[in-house]
This record gives C-alpha cells, sequence and structure tokens, in this order.
C-alpha cells in the first residue's frame, strides 16, 4: 500500500525509450511526510555511500518501485532474496553498464500496519551489501 499502481506508466516510458532500468525514488522531492527520520536519514547515508562508491547521483536506492526490461534483469547474478536484493540489483547494474534513470514517484508511507523490518539492523545489511559488491568480482 506504499506505492501507487497509477504510476507504473512513467517507469515503463523510459525503457520504452532505451532505458534497461527505471529506478524509483521516493526521496527525489524530499521526504515523505509518513517517513520516519531514522529511516529517512538512513535512506540518504545508503545514497550518498552508493554514490561515492559507484559514480552515480541517485537519491534513493531504496524504492522498491522500479521496472526493468527482462533481457536487463537476466544479466543481474542476484544472489540475495530480501530487502537488500535492491542495492545488489543497482550495484550490478551499475557495473555492468546498464542504463538507468531514476524516476521520482510520490510516497506518503504505507497506508496501513507497519513495516517488519527493523530499520537499523536492515540499514547496515544494505551497506555491507553495497560495500561488498563495489569490490566483489
Amino acid at each position: 500500500g506504499e506505492t501507487d499502481p497509477k504510476d507504473i506508466g512513467q517507469f515503463v516510458e523510459p525503457l520504452r525509450s532505451g532505458y534497461d532500468i527505471a529506478k524509483g525514488s521516493r526521496l527525489a522531492k524530499g521526504r515523505p511526510k509518513r517517513m520516519p527520520s531514522y529511516r529517512w536519514l538512513g535512506s540518504k547515508i545508503l545514497a550518498v555511500t552508493f554514490n561515492l562508491l559507484y559514480g552515480t547521483r541517485y537519491t534513493d536506492i531504496c524504492s522498491g518501485y522500479n521496472a526493468f526490461r527482462r533481457e536487463a534483469f537476466l544479466r543481474l547474478p542476484l544472489t540475495y532474496d530480501n530487502c537488500e536484493v535492491e542495492q545488489q540489483m543497482l550495484a550490478l547494474a551499475t557495473k555492468a553498464g546498464l542504463k538507468t534513470v531514476e524516476v521520482a514517484h510520490p510516497s506518503d508511507g504505507r497506508i496501513a500496519g507497519s513495516s517488519k523490518v527493523f530499520g537499523l539492523k536492515q540499514g547496515f545489511v544494505d551497506w555491507f551489501v553495497i560495500v561488498r559488491e563495489r569490490f566483489a568480482r
């Protein structure tokens, strides 16, 4: 309930225009109103770390709202199957030279319930994946 299906079109259009990946960003327009401060700060730290290590300029590397060309996705040798797969996908895509564009999408946070992910622990796992993938292979 955090992402709006009506936004799918803005992710598909870059793929039709030749991009391999349309990478979602909840943070391109600032902090979402229902995002807790510690999650916002953690997301910023992860994005800065990623950008420094990979020479990119992403505003959000934790948004799960993404679109891939099938051929591009199948080129990524993914090994994670939890939240950190997002960081691994982006790291591997960047290293592979896949053409990626960031797509801003609104996010007012969850409309119901709460995250089952412990933010601080997951943040450290995500950070480790970013660093590990930079120097792997």
